[in-house]
Order: structure tokens, then C-alpha cells, then sequence
């Protein structure tokens, strides 16, 4: 099976402008026999031309294109999709954008009334709705494997991530994969490049998001980064709502100084595992959060200046060094049973 990434529109701004296929991504579909199956993430309505005048502001001119190129040349095109899940992926994004507004203002301080409550129900309906796209792409994946096709054509995160992950999801050998993506200086109305063998430089990106989604939802359903795990401690970067920007820290070396001991360890949240270390004493806590083998690239290195309060957490100040930005942080010692939701 050939697998073609594509990208059909970009976002910039707040305006979305549409792409147009590659001659050598149509020049490949053109060389394949006639008859062959081609598999499109779209569905039919999407080259319907009642629907798309309907509907103006659905971007269905590459997919539009492709499978009218398909029909022009013997091509049998096969839809991957339908209405329902466009739909349900259409209101899911709308739900998602209009919840984050409503997190914001709970951020800001605007909506301070019972923000807490509130901001921790957000989160977790917005965790659901973020993961709705994963879910129909199992059942995108689970027809192509039905199907098999002579080539499959996806949009490019999807595509990028299980060719280079080795997926079992796509169920079969691909002996081709190219990329129709947009050039660096894209301008709207230009035309897409097709790379053949691509590096998996946005199958990387797509891990690293796979793996702060499973995590995320760790958080949300357990209220732990790594409940198989007890940390020495557990904190927030987002003491206004602790769910947010949570973490955990595991104490791996201990060493006695003047002033109190000197810890090394691991720093866990979402975004993976970080190298710490520092120094707990009487009256507070210092740790640098360093961005290691383990770390992840989207976490720049962080210090933590924290003092212990009279109710027996240590609150202060998050300093990120490349940036120089600064946020509140709050930290407890981890006892049996207590998770995020008790910071």
C-alpha cells in the first residue's frame, strides 16, 4: 500500500486558507492501474457541490480535487468518513473552544466563584473532547485495514505518526510514503511540495503529544502523574487550580548539609521526566528542574524558590530561564493517598 500525508489548508492568524495538491503527489496517484482503490479521509458530501455552497466555510478543496483527479483517470476513490463524524468532530472542537474560553477567565481571576470546582470540571470535559479525534481515527484506521487499498491518503499527523511508529493500527506493509505538505514559504493560493521518504520530524512532535494526552489523562481520571509510583512530593504550577501544570517529584538521593539536605531525583508531569536537584531545609525548599536526556524539548529549564507555610506546604515562585518568565508554584510532602485534587 502507498500512504500519503497531506495537509489541505493553513491556519495563520486566525485566517484559514486552503492548499492545492502537488503535480508529483497527482503525478503518483496518476501512475498507479485503473481500478485501483484509493482510500480518502473525507466523505462524500465533501465533493458535493450543494453541500460545500451550503457549507462555505468547510476546506474541502484538496480532498475535492484528489478525488476528482481519482474519477478522471480510473481511479476507484473509497471515503473513510462520514456526516455523523464530521459533525461530531465539528461540535466536539466548538464544545473544546468555547470550554477553554470559559477555563481563561477562570485563569485570570474574572470568574473567581468556586473557581476551583469549576476549572477542575473544565479540565476534565475538555481532556474528553480533546481526545474525540483519536477516537475516530481508530475507526478511519480499522476500515483501511478492511479495506485494503492500494494507497491511503491522511491527513499528515496521523499519517507521519503510525508510518513511523510502526502502527499496527494501519494493518498492513506500506511500501511507499510521501508527505504533500506545505512549503515553508507557503502563500495562500500557492501549491503543495511532495516529499517522498520524509524525516519523522512531525511523528516526534505527534509522540510527544501522544504521550502528554495518556498522561493528561492519567492526571484527570487518577489525579496522579505516576500512581503506580509515591513520590517524596507532590505540587502545582497553577495553585489557582491544581490540576493544571501538575507534577510530582521523586526523591532518588538524600544527602545531610548545614542547612538541611541536598536532594536529587526525577521531576514528573505531563510532559515526561526531568533530572531535579536541590537542597529542603527548615523553612523552605530550592530545586532546579533540568532539561536532560529524560526531558522533554518543550520544557525549558526551571528553578523553584518556595518557603513552608503554616499550613505545611511550600509556595513560591517558578523562574523559567530562557524565557525569564515567572509563576506561583505550590508543593506538599506526599502522603498515602493524597493526589492533585488536595494541593
Amino acid at each position: 500500500m502507498k500512504l500519503f500525508g497531506i495537509e489541505s489548508y493553513i491556519e495563520r492568524g486566525g485566517a484559514v486558507s486552503e492548499t492545492l495538491p502537488s503535480r508529483e503527489f497527482l503525478f503518483v496517484l496518476g501512475e498507479m492501474p485503473a481500478g485501483a482503490s484509493i482510500c480518502l479521509d473525507t466523505f462524500p458530501d465533501m465533493v458535493n457541490e450543494d453541500f460545500l455552497r451550503k457549507n462555505p466555510d468547510v476546506c474541502a478543496g484538496y480532498m475535492y480535487m484528489v478525488h476528482d483527479f481519482c474519477m478522471r483517470t480510473g481511479l476507484n476513490p473509497v471515503f473513510l468518513s462520514d456526516y455523523k463524524a464530521f459533525s461530531y468532530m465539528s461540535e466536539s472542537k466548538k464544545q473544546s473552544a468555547l470550554k477553554k474560553a470559559q477555563l481563561a477567565k477562570i485563569l485570570s481571576g474574572v470568574d473567581g466563584k468556586n473557581a476551583k470546582k469549576k476549572g477542575t470540571g473544565l479540565v476534565k470535559e475538555i481532556t474528553k473532547l480533546c481526545d474525540v479525534p483519536t477516537q475516530v481515527l481508530k475507526k478511519t484506521l480499522e476500515k483501511i485495514r478492511k479495506i485494503k487499498p492500494d494507497a491511503a491518503v491522511l491527513y499528515v499527523d496521523a499519517a507521519n505518526y503510525h508510518y513511523f511508529s510502526g502502527s499496527p493500527l494501519l494493518g498492513m506493509a506500506v511500501d511507499m510514503y510521501a508527505e504533500d505538505t506545505m512549503p515553508n514559504d507557503y502563500k495562500p493560493g500557492s501549491v503543495n511540495r511532495c516529499v517522498f521518504n520524509p524525516h519523522p520530524v512531525k511523528s516526534e512532535r505527534a509522540f510527544i503529544l501522544q504521550k502528554m494526552s495518556k498522561l493528561r489523562k492519567v492526571v484527570v481520571s487518577t489525579g496522579r502523574i505516576r500512581p503506580d509510583r509515591h513520590p517524596q512530593y507532590i505540587g502545582t504550577q497553577c495553585p489557582r487550580l491544581p490540576i493544571m501544570n501538575y507534577f510530582e517529584l521523586f526523591v532518588e538521593t538524600e544527602e545531610t548539609a548545614r542547612n538541611g539536605k541536598i536532594i536529587t531525583g526525577t521531576f514528573a508531569d505531563i510532559y515526561g521526566e526531568s533530572e531535579v536537584h536541590g537542597i529542603v531545609t527548615p523553612v523552605g525548599i530550592s530545586f532546579t528542574r533540568s532539561c536532560s536526556q529524560r526531558a522533554v524539548p518543550l520544557v525549558p529549564e526551571q528553578t523553584f524558590e518556595g518557603n513552608l507555610n503554616k499550613n505545611n506546604f511550600y509556595e513560591g515562585t517558578v523562574a523559567c530561564l530562557r524565557s525569564g518568565r515567572r509563576f506561583d508554584f505550590k508543593l506538599a510532602v506526599y502522603r498515602p493517598g493524597m493526589t492533585c485534587f488536595d494541593l
